[in-house]
């Protein structure tokens, strides 16, 4: 099939994916609400018998005709059901200090296109936010739903506060490498692990003792060249880095 067939096909079957969490699916039925159901009832105008794609965030995609719309609801039968395996060889995981502003939304938005698992959120010594309140985190929770949507993805992030560096460190055991942003650091990214963590500091950076607890956990210091970066901008260029280096993109 030529090229240009392929991407027109591929276009159309994804288009217009939506998102509902497992407990609004009930065996062959979806029930979607809210934004979602907002979207399909009175931007795209959906009516009963048209057919949309959903996903749950978990690797599943549905396909699914409407078969009912009430007010604040609408129902979907399930037609066909897709399982999509994440085939990278290597699992990413995300762990920021919170920033002022918009700069979060920034990271979360495009990380989750990037194909970020787990946004871990943690306060470090020079943290200017040093509290993460529920409607920020609900807001950025949104952020990674409609960028998981635009990209593709059949993903949901999940998102873990710590409320320090060392609570952080706790989680280390889960991962097969720590990398940790450093203009000290070295160039090269080890490869060949399958559940990595990077982990990015605040404006001001860790301090020295901070640096040595993450070391001393086995944390690799890389470098993202030889300027220093703002925290959002080393978050994006050191997921492409890794990315690029572990060759997924």
């Amino acid at each position: 099939m030529p090229r240009g067939q392929s991407q027109a096909r591929y276009s159309k079957s994804y288009h217009n994916l939506f998102y509902a969490p497992k407990e609004q699916i009930f065996g062959n039925k979806i029930v979607i609400q809210g934004d979602e159901f907002h979207h399909i009832k009175n931007v795209l105008r959906k009516r009963c018998g048209d057919i949309i794609f959903v996903t749950d965030g978990a690797g599943n995609r549905f396909k699914a005709k409407i078969i009912d719309i009430k007010t604040s609801a609408l129902t979907a039968y399930v037609l066909k059901t897709e399982r999509f395996k994440d085939k990278n060889s290597m699992e990413l995981s995300l762990a920021f200090v919170p920033l002022k502003g918009a700069r979060n939304n920034y990271i979360i938005e495009k990380g989750t296109e990037l194909g970020v698992r787990i946004f871990f959120l943690f306060l470090s010594k020079f943290s200017v936010i040093r509290e993460i309140s529920s409607q920020k985190l609900a807001r950025l929770r949104k952020i990674a739903g409609s960028a998981m949507l635009q990209s593709q993805r059949f993903y949901y992030p999940e998102f873990i506060v710590k409320q320090s560096l060392l609570e952080l460190v706790d989680e280390f055991e889960n991962f097969d490498l720590i990398l940790v942003a450093d203009i000290k650091g070295e160039a090269k990214i080890p490869v060949g692990r399958r559940r990595v963590l990077y982990i990015v500091g605040p404006e001001g950076g860790f301090d020295e003792n901070e640096l040595k607890m993450l070391t001393k956990h086995q944390g690799v210091l890389i470098s993202l060249g030889m300027n220093r970066l703002r925290s959002e901008t080393a978050a994006i260029v050191g997921i492409i880095k890794i990315l690029t280096s572990y060759k997924l993109i």
